[in-house]
């Protein structure tokens, strides 16, 4: 019997030796992860207060306002922005001058047609007709490149022609 204590004595302290040993591997093993922590904890204090000295979350939260009026500021010019298209689409863009002599005895091209027209190249062309004694002005309405009740005068369709860019004048109804 005296022989199984010693044995179970020999095995005990193998036993608390190991034990000891891999308590004393823990032991160092939290203070390594201790002196991380420690480590990381101010680095995170270090990045929480920005160079000015004020802390992350109200940096963040000022920044997260100014985002905000951004966007906001954003969506208003845009509207704006949709509001300025929708009228330019109506403003007179296409504008073209066609000077000439409306009489053989007339010179110095007094006479002219200006063909004002929008986007849609609709609009109107006026025109003014000088003589030696009288002038008259007439106006006709363009829509979408064709007039919409008066035959055209050459110089007209040259005035419509050149305010459209030169595209083909496109006629209604055999006009």
């Amino acid at each position: 019997m005296s022989s199984l204590n010693a044995a179970m004595t020999s095995t005990q302290f193998y036993v608390f030796a190991a034990f000891g040993f891999i308590i004393f591997l823990m032991l160092i093993f939290m203070v390594l992860m201790k002196m991380d922590i420690s480590d990381m904890q101010r680095r995170y204090r270090k990045m929480m207060v920005g160079a000015s000295g004020e802390n992350f979350e109200t940096l963040f939260t000022r920044h997260s306002g100014t985002v905000t009026q951004v966007a906001d500021e954003q969506t208003r010019m845009l509207g704006d922005l949709q509001r300025m298209d929708s009228l330019l689409e109506k403003a007179i863009t296409r504008v073209a001058v066609v000077k000439f002599n409306a009489f053989d005895d007339t010179s110095a091209e007094m006479s002219f047609c200006i063909a004002l027209l929008d986007e849609s190249n609709s609009g109107v062309i006026i025109s003014t007709i000088n003589g030696r004694e009288e002038s008259r002005n007439y106006a006709k309405e363009i829509v979408n490149g064709s007039p919409t009740q008066y035959k055209l005068t050459k110089e007209e369709e040259q005035a419509l022609r050149n305010a459209t860019g030169g595209k083909p004048l496109i006629r209604k109804g055999g006009r």
